[in-house]
């Protein structure tokens, strides 16, 4: 019983892990960072619901699920990277959206002004150190 259900607790968390980026990409407004996030919220779900993803790279599994748990794992591993790797490139490019990201950390208290400037002016130098 303790078995059955820490590993379909374990299971359902990692599942729910991936959903939070679709719920993200549901409230994204521009088009390609909303596939940038589908995308790595496939791969994520796909990583962590494959049986023993990590498990698979060091030890045989199982011949049924062996060869399936194995195949994902690259394929999710890569949607993942590219996903969330794209999703911040395409982040960085629209000031607009790095302004309201702002707003809305200032505005929940994750981060006041004064860390914002110095945030900023940190930029800044090594910007210019270039």
């Amino acid at each position: 019983m303790y078995t059955l259900v820490f590993n379909s607790a374990d299971a359902v968390g990692r599942i729910l892990f991936g959903i939070t980026f679709l719920t993200i990409a549901r409230n994204v407004n521009s088009k390609a960072i909303k596939d940038y996030l589908i995308m790595s919220a496939i791969g994520m779900i796909l990583l962590f619901s494959s049986k023993s993803a990590a498990g698979a790279l060091g030890t045989a599994p199982y011949p049924p699920f062996g060869l399936g748990t194995v195949l994902f794992v690259g394929l999710s591993s890569y949607l993942l990277l590219v996903g969330i790797y794209s999703s911040a490139i395409s982040v960085s490019g629209d000031s607009r959206l790095c302004k309201s990201i702002r707003k809305f950390a200032i505005k929940e208290g994750w981060m006041d002004k004064s860390q914002s400037c110095v945030l900023v002016n940190v930029v800044l130098q090594y910007v210019t150190v270039l």
